[in-house]
């Protein structure tokens, strides 16, 4: 039997021949076959031969055995997800026929596509069973039942573990052909190993945000817009990857799965995937909730995208964020360094929210006031609000009290941050002054005067005492009268001068020794009090006298040379601003 499958009138293939041997009269009957190929339709024409004698026939190739075939896409980047092939009989299939459908030229094992042989089969009740055959280059899987199956039957096969490599290793599209055993070659359509969005066939999906480093819970949340199915046991599949953020995932466990079933959580070294089993099925638009424990963001401030496949298409994507937590940092722009006991330290702060989340903390001034490392006391409180990324300036406030000097520490805290300082506190210099109200006594300033010195003492141990203002408030002499304590200038008649004295020796034969305070001098009168020229150092523990002289009649110029035992009120004014008077009594006379 040769046959011309092209019908151009040249019967070039041989498909199949016997030898037969006949005596004169004798006749024999048997069968010569051909099988169609793709390209045969619409027909082929064939002859039979023998030596002598030759028929011509033609046949019909219908090419319409299955109708309404198709082959959903490969997503790449989702391992075991699941591939639907569809199919419809125009014709009964014989209970001696198959169906295939071949993957020509596949790659095997690594590479992009890896069929499992476990699948499923909905035929209208009709009873059929898959298997697979990778052993070519062809991946063929093969449809068959036992029994006839009626034209018209819709067949649909369901793959629910094929692995896909990532989308920079995947090839051209692949060709899916489906065949019958008795017309091969049927239909054959491309399935495209590509990333396609926005089919609709996922709604709502939604990945809550994650904060901070702390392992937490995750739910990862979609809707399907239509039906999933539920078939036996191995429902429809939605595969969520989480490749994006596979280092979050290493110890995650999944928790809860609501209106389904977890079909499996598989975190590898270089994937990680969720899938979703609609074992019974779900109604469209009912949520389907995953809840994932012991999610650990290694990093904050990054955003992690998670693809979504239901079957085997790619139907949506969302993203999530490791958000940075609230972090309050603390910044001390400026404050009172140094202050009198009794001030208050004010101290100028900002803080900054350098986290994405807003938060609301009390900054609080803690202040350590005996410096012994421990910040007992809390002086003021600042209750703040902050969005990501937002700052605030404002005030604190510590007022000082007694027994703090010489200094404090304080600290400056959020629930994140603190930032410690330290202030000198110091006693007014008032304080530590003391004078010998008992004990002044006169000396000769010039011949025919008489002045009087009494001893002032500094007493702290860590501060200096400056006088930068004198005065008398009053004097009076032993018979009560009010006596003038002048200090004129040099060119006035009077003369003479204040100071300080640098030694001081026993009544009998004193010899002041006076620090000049410069060319300005002193003019000192009762009620008031003159800045000098040049201001009085007194050291920590120092002590020394301090003089005034030329006392006179109220308004006159005769210098009352014995006080008689009358008084006398002096001020001093300190570089603090602090003051003191001292009430001298029993002035002595001029020494003899």
């Amino acid at each position: 039997m040769n046959v011309d499958d092209d019908q151009d009138g040249s019967f070039h293939l041989t498909p199949d021949d016997t030898q037969v041997t006949l005596a004169s009269g004798d006749s024999e009957s048997f069968t010569l076959s051909y099988t169609t190929k793709d390209g045969d339709a619409p027909g082929i024409d064939f002859e039979v031969t023998s030596d002598q004698d030759r028929e011509e026939w033609s046949v019909t190739v219908e090419t319409l055995d299955l109708s309404g075939t198709d082959a959903t896409d490969i997503v790449p980047n989702v391992d075991q997800q699941q591939q639907t092939f569809e199919f419809t009989f125009d014709e009964a299939l014989s209970s001696a026929e198959t169906a295939t459908i071949t993957l020509e030229n596949a790659p095997q094992d690594d590479s992009v596509l890896d069929h499992n042989n476990e699948g499923v089969v909905d035929d209208e009740g009709e009873g059929g069973s898959i298997d697979l055959d990778q052993s070519g280059t062809d991946v063929v899987f093969t449809y068959a039942d036992g029994e006839s199956i009626p034209a018209g039957t819709s067949v649909e096969l369901r793959v629910p573990q094929i692995d896909v490599g990532s989308e920079t290793d995947q090839s051209d599209p692949y060709d899916f052909v489906f065949g019958r055993s008795d017309n091969a070659g049927t239909r054959s359509i491309p399935v495209e190993v590509s990333r396609d969005t926005g089919q609709g066939e996922l709604q709502n999906v939604e990945a809550s945000d994650l904060v901070g480093t702390v392992p937490q819970t995750q739910e990862i949340t979609f809707t399907p817009t239509t039906d999933m199915v539920g078939i036996e046991s191995v429902g429809e599949l939605v595969s969520i990857d989480l490749t994006d953020a596979l280092d979050l995932y290493g110890n995650a466990s999944v928790t809860s799965v609501s209106n389904a079933t977890l079909d499996a959580l598989d975190v590898r070294s270089d994937a990680a995937f969720i899938r979703v089993n609609a074992d019974s099925g779900v109604s469209a638009g009912t949520e389907i909730a995953v809840t994932l424990e012991d999610v650990e963001p290694p990093a904050t401030g990054d955003t992690y995208e998670l693809g979504f496949s239901r079957g085997a298409a790619d139907t949506e994507s969302t993203t999530f964020a490791v958000d940075a937590p609230p972090n309050f940092a603390v910044t001390v722009d400026s404050f009172d360094d140094e202050v009198l006991e009794g001030d208050t330290v004010d101290v100028d702060v900002t803080v900054e929210n350098t986290g994405d989340l807003e938060d609301t903390q009390s900054i609080q001034l803690n202040v350590d006031d005996n410096q012994n490392g421990t910040f007992d006391v809390a002086a003021d409180t600042n209750w703040l609000t902050l969005a990501g990324g937002d700052s605030e300036s404002f005030t604190l406030s510590y007022t000082t009290q007694d027994g703090d000097a010489p200094g404090i520490d304080f600290e400056v805290t959020s629930d994140q941050d603190r930032e410690e300082h330290s202030a000198t506190v110091n006693v007014s210099m008032a304080d530590v002054v003391e004078v010998d109200e008992n004990g002044g006594w006169t000396f000769d300033t010039e011949p025919g005067q008489t002045g009087v010195a009494f001893d002032i003492a500094n007493t702290s141990t860590g501060q200096d005492v400056v006088i930068t203002e004198v005065g008398v408030d009053e004097a009076n002499d032993g018979g009560g009268n009010p006596t003038d304590a002048d200090f004129v200038r040099d060119d006035e008649d009077a003369g003479g001068e204040f100071g300080i004295l640098q030694n001081r020796q026993s009544n009998t034969g004193f010899d002041p020794v006076l620090l000049n305070l410069g060319d300005g001098k002193l003019d000192i009168q009762p009620n008031n009090t003159t800045g000098l020229d040049v201001n009085f150092t007194l050291g920590p523990g120092e002590q020394e006298p301090i003089g005034f002289n030329q006392f006179h009649e109220a308004g006159g110029n005769n210098t009352t040379l014995n006080m008689n035992g009358g008084s006398a009120t002096v001020r001093l004014v300190f570089q603090d601003g602090s003051e003191d008077t001292y009430a001298f009594q029993g002035l002595p006379n001029q020494p003899s």
